[in-house]
């Protein structure tokens, strides 16, 4: 999502970098978009070391002088950071530059750093870093605001493109899963991979994609998959999430762990036809159950099952839920819409003038 939304800054007129964690591996730069690795690992006393490394990269020949110093080059005037670990490093960046910051909250984890980050944001200078707080939903807004004293908090919905028309539903004798997952809940992705175990023996081509993250930490998931019987038809894909033209192709996404976060994955697959079954404490609001997705509320592998059936089984469903997830996104989650809203809040941080609250996102449909 952030390499679209550069792209679509850039048809604005907005001169762009995405900068990477190295601890992600070298970045690969794509197009007209810059791309260039910080230093992400270290104690907190070398940050400001660590960013002004960053700076003097951005500055030099290899990057054109992007950031200060080259015929390209001019200042920095927002530092826009999704991730929450990289939240430290977009403020020390914005001290060092005099720019503003924009912060996506994301999840309920990144929700609880509010606090600490501003404190950070008002220290070691006459005035604080400028600032404004995003929650891409009304639940995250939520748990936002009571947090945010410094900065200013709206809500703005992510966008993605989507075709106008999808595929027509077709019954298959071969269906296809993909599972995205961080692992930080493994019992959660135990419960969904025995649920499949119970829909399995119906279909018996069904193939699984599964995150590689699923079972990179914890021993017991791959252990309750071959337990199920599930290894003859799994795939594990490393980094699945980034891997979105997978995704795409696959005819279910399930999500068991994304409890208080939202993904852009989710908007992906309803872009797509690919319908979606996640836990129910997500809090990505495009998720309507029975309406847009199917959700999962009980932790046992029956209640997967039963998701999971109430969508392959029931053909009216099916259909009926990839029409209304992809009309849902053609209507309120378009990515230039996202981009347009950004420009706004953007613009607000650099003109000095007042951000509106909840002002920047597409209208909500009646439900």
């Amino acid at each position: 999502m952030i390499s679209r939304v550069a792209v679509g800054l850039m048809q604005e007129g907005v001169t762009t970098a995405i900068a990477t964690p190295r601890s992600l591996g070298d970045p690969e730069s794509a197009g007209l978009t810059t791309h260039v690795a910080y230093d992400d690992l270290g104690w907190q006393v070398t940050l400001k070391s660590r960013a002004a490394g960053l700076l003097t990269l951005l500055a030099s020949e290899e990057y054109a002088g992007w950031a200060g110093g080259g015929s390209e080059g001019g200042t920095i005037d927002v530092i826009h950071a999704w991730g929450h670990a990289a939240w430290p490093m977009a403020v020390e960046l914005a001290r060092e530059t005099d720019s503003a910051v924009v912060l996506d909250v994301w999840s309920m984890g990144a929700a609880e750093q509010i606090r600490r980050t501003e404190r950070s944001a008002a220290r070691g200078r006459e005035e604080a870093v400028r600032g404004v707080w995003l929650a891409p939903s009304r639940g995250l807004l939520s748990q936002t605001e009571p947090r945010a004293h410094l900065w200013p908090c709206q809500m703005l919905h992510w966008g993605v493109h989507a075709p106008e028309k999808i595929p027509a539903f077709e019954k298959k004798a071969q269906w296809s899963i993909g599972v995205v997952c961080s692992g930080e809940m493994p019992e959660a992705t135990i419960a969904m991979l025995q649920g499949i175990a119970q829909v399995a023996p119906s279909y018996p081509e069904m193939l699984v994609f599964l995150d590689e993250a699923g079972v990179a930490n914890d021993h017991r998931v791959w252990r309750a998959a071959q337990e199920a019987g599930l290894l003859d038809r799994l795939s594990v894909i490393a980094d699945m999430e980034s891997r979105r033209e997978l995704v795409l192709r696959t005819d279910l996404l399930l999500l068991p762990d994304v409890a208080g976060e939202t993904r852009s994955i989710i908007l992906d697959a309803m872009a797509h036809g690919v319908v979606v079954i996640a836990d129910a404490s997500t809090s990505s609001d495009a998720i309507i159950d029975g309406r847009t997705a199917m959700t999962v509320g009980g932790r046992g592998a029956e209640h997967w099952a039963r998701a999971i059936r109430n969508v392959l089984d029931d053909e009216d469903t099916h259909a009926a839920i990839r029409k209304e997830a992809h009309r849902l996104i053609l209507t309120e989650r378009r990515g230039h819409v996202h981009v347009s809203a950004l420009m706004r809040v953007y613009e607000g941080l650099t003109t000095g003038e007042p951000i509106a609250f909840r002002a920047a996102g597409p209208p909500h449909s009646s439900r």
